[in-house]
């Protein structure tokens, strides 16, 4: 009690010493992009099926496909979670903060809601990122309309129009999945259906909610769609569909 005392009396008396400073955001060279689709798939008939569709990019989340097909155009790899480690002759989707100094595709785990943090990812070397999938139309319209008005140019983003967000992470096989197979799933108290799978070292667990949405957006972005169970049939219809 008296070390507890002391720690709060000195954190009550500290007086912070404040640096003012002005900030400048000099405009940044934005490679342009042509606003096309990005997919996130999880087997080779889904890879095949959107590299016959337009797209911008592909996110494979098996290793082996990856680097089975990663010479053709625009194939990523979708890096596992709490990873900081990256080859430089590898093209990324990664979900975590570190330095950016290779140009690589943020996740939407990196929860970009605003203009100042796009802005400071893409200056710290990002190529593009998904926004945050928790904003609704009109904050991913005020978001956009912040970042012209702030820094005097714009960038073309990723958002999510379709699939399934990934929920949460488990270290370990704890449902003793088939990692060949993707029809397992979870039910809450509710009966809502949340399907998960083992990426190799993690089990991950999808939400219950299929998000399927066409926006509307007055500015230029690149509609994602991650898909999990779909065939080749399905996607091209989903697709096709928005």
């Amino acid at each position: 009690r008296n070390i507890c005392d002391k720690l709060k009396e000195i954190r009550e008396n500290k007086k912070p010493t404040y640096i003012r400073k002005k900030v400048v955001f000099e405009k940044l060279d934005i490679k342009e992009e042509n606003s096309l689709n990005t997919y996130k798939v999880m087997n080779e008939e889904q890879l095949l099926a959107c590299m016959n569709l337009d797209y911008s990019r592909i996110y494979v989340d098996n290793l082996d496909i990856y680097e089975k097909y990663k010479d053709n155009k625009g194939i990523y790899l979708k890096e596992k979670r709490n990873q900081f480690i990256i080859k430089k002759d590898d093209n990324k989707l990664v979900s975590e903060y570190r330095n950016f100094s290779n140009k690589v595709i943020g996740n939407y785990f990196l929860n970009i809601f605003n203009s100042y943090t796009a802005y400071y990812l893409l200056k710290q070397g990002l190529c593009n990122f998904t926004l945050s999938v928790e904003l609704k139309e009109d904050e991913l319209v005020n978001l956009m309309n912040s970042f012209k008005n702030n820094f005097g140019f714009s960038f073309i983003p990723e958002i999510l129009i379709y699939g399934k967000v990934e929920n949460m992470y488990i270290r370990g096989n704890i449902l003793n999945i088939d990692n060949s197979l993707y029809k397992y799933s979870l039910k809450d108290q509710k009966n809502r259906k949340f399907d998960c799978y083992l990426d190799g070292n993690n089990t991950v667990i999808l939400n219950y909610e299929d998000k399927n949405i066409n926006y509307g957006f007055p500015f230029k972005y690149h509609k994602r769609y991650d898909f999990y169970d779909e065939d080749s049939n399905t996607i091209k219809k989903i697709v096709n569909n928005n």
